[in-house]
């Protein structure tokens, strides 16, 4: 009876014990894609490189663009 009672101790502390185990998964990214950089509208915009972003289970790429850089303030 005493050795039922401890293996049922010990059973029931792995089990519990099972829910605090830490799990890291590591997603790497693809390589960046090649973008043809286009001809800036004005002297004022930068180019911002394109990237993936996380959308549920999936990389998903968004396209490089420009944008207007802001004023210096001094």
């Amino acid at each position: 009876m005493k050795t039922t009672m401890i293996t049922l101790g010990l059973v029931v502390t792995l089990f519990v014990t099972e829910g605090c185990a830490r799990r890291t998964v590591v997603v790497h990214q693809p390589p960046p894609r090649v973008e043809v950089i286009p001809v800036a509208p004005s002297p004022r915009h930068v180019w911002v490189k394109g990237h993936y972003v996380q959308r549920g289970h999936r990389q998903v790429w968004v396209k490089g663009r420009y944008v207007v850089t802001r004023r210096a303030r001094w």
